[in-house]
């Protein structure tokens, strides 16, 4: 009995430690990638940065603001996009995770983000009487010790009715994996139906089993 509770104790000591280690590196591991992303966006028009970082035991948040310096990407997008864009990221440190699912590895990452958020008041009322619940988009992604990342990108379901036209997404569904040093990955993205239809009448045009694959090299 007492070898097991030894081993119980000893088995959390580590953990806690391990965990400890992890929450300690975490913001200068986001502030590396942010570091290498700029390098290697530099001539795309894409520039990151923290602003914000708070950090517990078990967890930390960090607040990511993405700016838009091509002028013309800018001029196409700034009357419906919010600039600069903020992303709100919520981080589990390792090496075990609790939530979603028992796992294992460095860190996880969670979001949650609404459409409309991301949008300017104009656009987002316009965009809201559309499609009248708002547009979730999930992410969860999955950080190795070998500074390894898969992830997975979801959104709900799309319905709308505009001008005696409906249209439906069925939920968007994107896979992949990349190296968070080399950036070279893979994903794939998958939606299952796309539907254009007119109202009170056949005409219409339905797309399935949509596939789209992406390699990073």
């Amino acid at each position: 009995m007492k070898k097991i509770v030894s081993s119980i104790i000893a088995a959390a000591a580590i953990w806690a430690g391990t965990t400890a280690f992890v929450g300690s590196q975490m913001k200068s591991s986001i502030q590396t990638q942010i570091d290498n992303s700029n390098k290697l966006y530099a001539n795309s028009g894409i520039n990151y940065k923290i602003n914000n970082y708070e950090k517990s035991f078990l967890e930390s948040t960090a607040e990511i603001e993405v700016n838009i310096t091509d002028p013309v990407v800018l001029e196409l997008i700034q009357e419906t996009i919010k600039l600069p864009i903020v992303i709100n990221y919520n981080i589990e440190h390792g090496p075990l995770f609790f939530k979603n699912g028992l796992g294992f590895g460095a860190a996880k990452t969670h979001q949650n983000i609404p459409i409309s958020s991301l949008l300017t008041p104009e656009a987002k009322e316009e965009f809201l009487a559309l499609v009248k619940d708002d547009i979730m988009i999930k992410s969860n992604m999955d950080i190795s010790f070998t500074k390894n990342a898969s992830y997975t990108l979801s959104t709900d379901e799309v319905q709308i009715t505009d001008d005696g036209k409906n249209i439906y997404m069925a939920p968007l569904l994107m896979k992949g994996n990349h190296n968070l040093e080399t950036y070279q990955g893979e994903a794939k993205l998958n939606i299952a139906s796309l539907k254009f239809q007119e109202e009170n009448s056949q005409n219409g045009l339905t797309l399935k089993d949509l596939a789209i694959d992406i390699k990073i090299d």
